[in-house]
């Protein structure tokens, strides 16, 4: 899915609830400005953060789960993380080795 199908998937999701937008925000903490932008396809560039994780939350989904194509990469990041920590720790070892 891409992000207009995950601001359609949201819009539907709000409206089974019968919320508004502004309902929707007040339960999630996410900024009505936001969920409009997401539902109208305005936003394009965003990542995963907080505020996935509140909508994700507030209907009972892990963010995971949500709609998004492509899926976003925690692992890669995770990977690179460790493996730059890694070679920092090698270097450290190298250094005073």
């Amino acid at each position: 899915m891409c992000l207009v199908e995950f601001g359609q998937w949201l819009r539907n999701k709000r409206e089974e609830k019968g919320w508004t937008q502004l309902q929707l925000a007040k339960e999630s903490g996410v900024p009505q400005t936001t969920i409009s932008g997401w539902e109208t396809g305005k936003i394009t560039n965003f990542r995963v953060d907080e505020r996935l994780a509140m909508i994700a939350h507030v209907f009972s989904m892990r963010v995971c789960e949500l709609p998004l194509e492509p899926k976003p990469d925690t692992i890669k990041v995770n990977e690179f993380t460790t493996t730059k920590h890694l070679e920092t720790s090698s270097e450290k070892e190298l250094a005073v080795g």
